[in-house]
């Protein structure tokens, strides 16, 4: 949330930056499940609710619908190709922005659709997919660091 709140400012693309809490969320309940995917979904959202100040627990019910759904997808996709991360980053960011178009209303915070399709939710889905894309590679890489760890017994 600290590198997303100032490091991740200078690195803009079309007026948005990635979500690199949804982005740790999808790796981390694709490998643990859907017990600790919904967990820290709640606690990523809850901690974004909370820096904003705005509508608090409205980011925590997205992202913890979404980590139940990467946790959920764990034993039923194939999570070592690489497209179902990016499918999944940039399903997520699609599917997060409309729920909060949806819901935040309710808070009320009232955004025109097609603005915040155009200029913020779609634009950050293909940024967040691109991430996906080296996250996955980064991912693939520690796994095969840990395997080769355990295999001469070092313990992690």
């Amino acid at each position: 949330m600290i590198l997303e709140a100032t490091l991740l400012e200078f690195f803009r693309i079309a007026g948005v930056k990635p979500d690199l809490l949804l982005l740790l969320l999808l790796f981390y309940a694709l490998e643990t499940g859907a017990g600790r995917g919904t967990a820290l979904g709640l606690l990523y959202g809850l901690m974004e609710d909370l820096y904003t100040g705005r509508f608090v627990g409205l980011n925590a019910v997205i992202k913890m619908l979404l980590g139940y759904l990467f946790g959920w997808g764990r034993d039923r996709l194939n999570a070592d190709n690489p497209w179902v991360p990016v499918s999944l980053a940039w399903g997520a960011t699609l599917a997060g922005g409309v729920m909060f178009l949806l819901l935040g209303p309710l808070g009320g915070m009232d955004y025109p659709w097609p603005a915040a399709l155009a200029a913020v939710i779609l634009p950050a889905s293909i940024y967040n997919a691109s991430l996906a894309l080296v996250g996955q590679g980064l991912s693939r890489r520690r796994a095969e660091w840990v395997a080769r760890k355990r295999s001469h017994g070092s313990s992690i």
